[in-house]
């Protein structure tokens, strides 16, 4: 048996139960309150994570769960919890799945297994949630439903359209808008997650010594970023980095900042927040919506509440993303 806080994962094996006791010691209540079980998953796979899904090939995708709740802000409540991927996706992670390189990817901008995918639409990026969701069903035995109607599927040719709202979609789909800011800013009021509170930049500069002014550690944004200030320096060449490098946010959740911009469900045009719960905008606008900034980006794109407008038809060397999944 093991007693704390924490199971360490290296005394964990997948499908094992563990039997958990809740023992009081606050002096107001004696003996064993609550006994229960709860079944290991150790699978994780570049991260801790909560949930994970094999993808084959040697490749998996690591997710934790983000609770449901009311937007730091107070500009709107997000109804249901859901699961996001831990890190970007990877070019292993999407390689495994389709049957093309989204580009023969250059060592300038970052290549290998757990560097994150780029050269990707939001067309691309849709399609890749489908076959995810096509490889759930075929693991698991399960009937989750694919969120996009896409043609030319698994080709750098497929277009896609939302065929379900993200929120109401039992399958894998690009996070919204709003459920990306929600998770970035992990309860913090500022636009950085730290610790101690969070905060917002020093600088809008590009050295490497640029903080996030918690009023406490004042952490360096180089600690939880890759961005311009520690890409086009001596910090290291420019490009991507692997992920999962950097510290992550109350929520598990790494490269929020910086790395790579993520493409979300959402059209651009829309006031955001579009409603005050469950904020979702599929007009009619082509531009969709990118989060979070990149590589070569300054301080000021990788705030949580900064967007940005493409056409989901562009794609560059910054320009990536990550999963949810909806409980149903």
């Amino acid at each position: 048996a093991y007693s704390g806080d924490t199971i360490p994962a290296s005394e964990t094996t997948a499908g094992e139960v563990w039997v958990c006791t809740v023992t009081p010691n606050d002096g107001t209540e004696n003996g064993v309150s609550s006994t229960d079980s709860v079944t290991i998953d150790s699978n994780c796979g570049l991260t801790d994570c909560d949930v994970n899904l094999d993808l084959g090939g040697g490749q998996s995708i690591d997710m934790v769960l983000i609770p449901a709740g009311d937007d730091p802000l107070g500009r709107y409540t997000l109804t249901n919890e859901f699961y996001l991927m831990t890190t970007e996706v990877t070019q292993a992670m999407y390689t495994s799945l389709m049957s093309y390189d989204p580009t023969t990817y250059s060592t300038t901008y970052g290549v290998g297994n757990d560097y994150p995918t780029y050269y990707i639409n939001w067309h691309m990026a849709a399609d890749f949630a489908n076959i995810v969701t096509q490889r759930h069903n075929t693991v698991n035995g399960t009937a989750l439903e694919e969120c996009y109607t896409c043609s030319n599927s698994g080709s750098t040719s497929v277009t896609c359209s939302v065929s379900v709202n993200p929120y109401q979609c039992s399958g894998y789909v690009l996070p919204t808008d709003a459920e990306w800011e929600y998770a970035a800013r992990s309860g913090m009021e500022d636009d950085f997650w730290t610790s101690d509170g969070g905060g917002d930049y020093s600088a809008n500069t590009c050295t490497g010594t640029e903080t996030i002014q918690d009023g406490v550690s004042n952490p360096l944004l180089t600690d939880y970023a890759w961005y311009c200030g520690n890409n086009n320096n001596q910090y290291g060449v420019q490009g991507s980095k692997e992920v999962g490098q950097k510290s992550p946010n109350g929520f598990g959740l790494f490269d929020m900042h910086g790395n790579i911009w993520e493409w979300t469900s959402d059209k651009y045009d829309c006031t955001f927040p579009h409603t005050n719960v469950d904020p979702f905008c599929n007009s009619t606008d082509p531009l969709h919506v990118r989060r979070g900034g990149s590589w070569s980006a300054s301080p000021t794109y990788m705030r949580s509440s900064r967007r940005r407008d493409s056409y989901p038809s562009y794609r560059d060397d910054s320009n990536g993303f990550r999963l949810a999944l909806h409980p149903m």
